[in-house]
């Protein structure tokens, strides 16, 4: 949340002879000088409180917005963040909405308003992808009948910025924000149906991106990004493993990696906290946020997870993530809250060089 402070401009009288007067004054037009002095320190590059902010990173994600809940985007105007995300069914369509291209612009307007996406768009800078809701049916994937017309809507009503190079295709990019690089991934254009052999999730040009992205040391931290959860095993939900071949992929390179490491997930409809131990230099945590305000999952469609850390949350949730960089290391707390802001799971690490 940017402060703005306001200076008052006082203007002396001219022609005051008394002495108590004038000492009056000066003492009064020394106490302005002193504030004005004050605040322009406080205010300055080397003050301590603009040194704290330059060393933290705090930015939120979430998904799965199916109506409009003021508490939960009040909750979260609340956090001042300097990012949020959403990771994807930022709308839903329904089935109905799929007649023509122009019933899918028509449903995509509407909801963007009735869920609240609009207003919230102007309180924070919001990054977006996308999950099978805001793209197409139910786990819809590459042989969705409108996917290069669903991927204009999106970009048309979403601050989606320009393709990676070499791709005409995909919602997928990269964001650097305050030493921390974010790969934002597409898991709905190149997606292959899963009962086909050996499908993709991701696509193979948009794998070898991934990689390059994750192995590039363009931040001091990163986070992969993903529609869906990639290390759960739940059967009852997408997730990476169920793509072998882009697991093993994924895998190597979380291995060899030189930067720490998180991945940022949601679509389960339901929150928690997942700690991987994928052979590298530091565990993978992955931190899985959803939803904001659609249905929340039913506990029949929750699995236990060996990875699990403590317990999952079937509430309406949020993500707080908090960056800090230290001398030689950089620290992480990662908070899931619930819709008043009140703190439900959190999990925190130190890295360190």
């Amino acid at each position: 949340m940017t402060r703005v402070f306001h200076r008052r401009v006082f203007f002396l009288p001219i022609g005051f002879e008394s002495h108590s007067s004038q000492k009056a004054i000066y003492s009064y037009a020394f106490s302005l000088i002193f504030v004005w002095v004050f605040f322009a320190f406080l205010l300055s590059p080397h003050s301590g409180l603009a040194e704290e902010r330059s060393k933290r990173l705090r930015f939120g994600f979430g998904s799965c917005i199916s109506k409009s809940d003021p508490e939960m985007f009040q909750s979260i105007v609340r956090e001042d963040l300097d990012h949020f995300l959403i990771l994807g069914d930022a709308i839903y369509y329904q089935n109905s909405d799929f007649k023509s291209v122009e019933t899918m612009k028509a449903a995509f307007a509407t909801r963007m308003k009735s869920n609240g996406l609009t207003a919230f768009l102007k309180t924070m800078p919001v990054s977006f992808i996308w999950d099978d809701h805001d793209f197409g049916p139910q786990d819809a994937d590459s042989s969705f009948v409108f996917a290069k017309e669903s991927e204009k809507i999106f970009r048309s009503h979403l601050p989606i910025p320009e393709r990676p190079h070499g791709f005409t295709q995909g919602v997928h990019q990269e964001l650097l924000l305050k030493d921390a690089l974010f790969v934002l991934t597409d898991n709905r254009t190149f997606r292959e149906n899963p009962d086909k052999k050996n499908p993709t999730l991701f696509g193979a040009k948009q794998l070898s991106w991934i990689s390059d992205a994750l192995s590039s040391k363009k931040g001091k931290i990163q986070f992969l990004v993903s529609g869906n959860q990639v290390t759960s095993s739940n059967p009852n939900y997408e997730h990476a493993r169920q793509y072998s071949r882009d697991f093993e992929v994924l895998r190597h390179v979380l291995q060899a990696v030189e930067v720490p490491t998180v991945i940022l997930s949601g679509d389960t409809h339901y929150a928690e906290i997942l700690l991987w131990e994928a052979g590298g230099k530091w565990p993978i945590l992955e931190v899985t946020s959803s939803p904001l305000s659609s249905e929340v999952a039913p506990k029949s469609k929750v699995v236990e997870e060996n990875n699990r850390q403590g317990i999952f949350l079937g509430h309406h949730n949020y993500a707080v993530v908090t960056v800090r960089y230290l001398p030689s290391q950089v620290s992480l707390r990662a908070e899931i809250k619930d819709r008043t802001g009140k703190t439900r799971l959190s999990h925190a690490m130190v890295f360190k060089e």
